[in-house]
């Protein structure tokens, strides 16, 4: 879960669903991108129940991740920050 969505501050990526197996996996990846397609960040370290990244971080604009655990692709989506 990704809120909020749009943003106008930090954004929060929330991994506690219950699966305890996923929700405190270390192998956890958040790849993010700009709009251009250019990796901007890469998050390996995560808590057991998300992690944040500021609105300082990002610029405004729209954003794209992909969610890894281990080598397979768990999940993408789209971030807007304004």
């Amino acid at each position: 879960l990704i809120y909020p969505n749009p943003s106008s501050g930090s954004v929060e990526f929330n991994f506690s669903n219950g699966n305890t197996s996923t929700s405190f996996d270390s192998s956890l990846q958040i790849n993010l991108f700009d709009s251009l397609g250019h990796k901007i960040h890469v998050i390996k370290t995560i808590n057991a129940s998300g992690i944040f990244i500021s609105k300082e971080n990002l610029a405004p604009g729209i954003y794209f991740y992909e969610l890894f655990k281990g080598k397979d692709k768990i999940t993408s989506g789209k971030i807007v920050v304004q």
